[in-house]
């Protein structure tokens, strides 16, 4: 009886690490694409996909019922990517939101590249994604902050910083 809520647990713990090791791929291959494109990041999931070996599933969060963006080819799926609604919203096809477009590779380490939808896991928190390719696993009120400020088109907050943990290492 006990295995259950362990199970559960440890489930979502392993959602999480996967969470950070795909916000993880997003931002090196960002970095990537950048070192190609006269220092600039990407303006889009679609564009970074289009260039990359990243697979489908690297955008979508295996705690979110996002729709799976899986076309035949690499440049139908970068279409499904283009065309989806904003992360979170009915029939989107990613579980993260991308504000790295306009960023180049002299952005600040601590600017924000992507972010996992709040919702993703239960609410408890998520992953961020910055400009040094750095992920960190925030706190539900922290997570909040960041979604707020890089909707306002500022930098995340020096306080979410402080409450912080670095998501699980990827091997």
């Amino acid at each position: 009886m006990v295995l259950v809520p362990d199970l559960c647990r440890s489930s979502e713990g392993a959602n999480q690490i996967k969470c950070g090791s795909n916000l993880r791929q997003i931002a090196m291959t960002c970095i990537i694409y950048a070192q190609a494109n006269g220092g600039r990041f990407p303006d889009s999931v679609a564009s970074l996909h289009e260039g990359s070996d990243l697979t489908a599933e690297v955008y979508n969060c295996p705690s979110s019922n996002a729709i799976r963006a899986q076309g035949p080819t690499t440049r139908a799926t970068a279409d499904l990517l283009r065309d989806s609604p904003p992360a979170g919203a009915p029939d989107c096809c990613q579980s993260y939101v991308y504000v790295g477009a306009g960023l180049t590779t002299a952005a600040p380490a601590d600017a924000v590249l992507a972010y996992e939808l709040p919702v993703n896991h239960a609410g408890a928190g998520g992953n961020v994604a910055f400009a040094d390719a750095r992920v960190e696993w925030h706190s539900a009120k922290s997570l909040n902050a960041i979604v707020a400020a890089a909707g306002a088109g500022r930098a995340a907050p020096p306080a979410a910083a402080a409450t912080t943990r670095p998501a699980a290492p990827v091997r």
